[in-house]
């Protein structure tokens, strides 16, 4: 879908992205056929300064396809922005209701944060009224650091 959007002179755009949001179908986000047809539409319509952004739990990054969908994003100028919400195993499985794995995400974001820069999107939230505590924050804030740390 594509729309106009009128701007007060006085506004200004600071960014505008096309955001495409991680499904369990991989075969619609992470096909780089799709990836490239995305960008091509971009182009045809004159949006090539509009940066295209993939929302990820980063759980598939080891997979070959996603690798080349990720060089495709690359080839584009587009971003990945994955989610890291939890510093331990135990809150991981807790908030992001997942069997898989925590260190399989830590292990994924950081082969990929060593290829290209990532966003991370964090979200701390109140679980039964009580938020994380201290030592789930320092743990999260210990991730961050070893990702950083180690290349990525």
């Amino acid at each position: 879908m594509f729309f106009e959007v009128n701007v007060p002179d006085n506004i200004s755009i600071l960014a505008f992205s096309l955001v495409f949001t991680w499904t369990r179908n991989t075969k619609i986000f992470w096909n780089p056929e799709a990836l490239r047809r995305i960008g091509n539409l971009r182009s045809a319509f004159g949006l090539d300064a509009v940066k295209i952004q993939v929302l990820t739990n980063a759980t598939l990054f080891q997979r070959p396809r996603v690798q080349e969908g990720l060089g495709v994003l690359d080839a584009l100028g587009g971003e990945v922005v994955a989610k890291l919400d939890a510093g331990t195993e135990t809150y991981f499985q807790l908030v992001d209701g997942t069997n898989l794995p925590f260190q399989r995400v830590l292990d994924n974001l950081l082969n990929a944060a060593r290829v290209r820069p990532i966003v991370l999107q964090c979200m701390f939230l109140s679980w039964e009224g009580t938020g994380p505590s201290d030592a789930e924050v320092d743990a999260w804030a210990g991730r961050l650091r070893h990702l950083l740390d180690s290349g990525g």
